[in-house]
């Protein structure tokens, strides 16, 4: 169906991931205090080593999201001592 209204090369291409560039975090203060702070967490709680927000970014700058929505979610949740 989806061929009649777009290109085949596009039906047919490989599957591809959603990926996050560091240039994208860069421009989100908010997101890198976040994943800061959900770093933070993590490595208090023993689950993660020390690691510095900008080496993260560099290697795999998803985990930097990934690490900003945990905390985010704790935080909306509830369930972080408050700061």
């Amino acid at each position: 169906v989806l061929t009649s209204y777009l290109p085949k090369e596009l039906v047919y291409r490989k599957k591809s991931g959603f990926g996050l560039k560091g240039d994208a975090i860069s421009a989100c203060p908010e997101l890198i205090e976040d994943a800061k702070a959900g770093l933070s967490f993590l490595q208090k709680k023993k689950l993660l080593p020390e690691i510095l927000v900008q080496d993260l970014q560099l290697k795999n700058p998803g985990l930097v999201y990934a690490a900003a929505s945990l905390y985010s979610s704790l935080k909306n949740l509830g369930l972080l001592s408050s700061e």
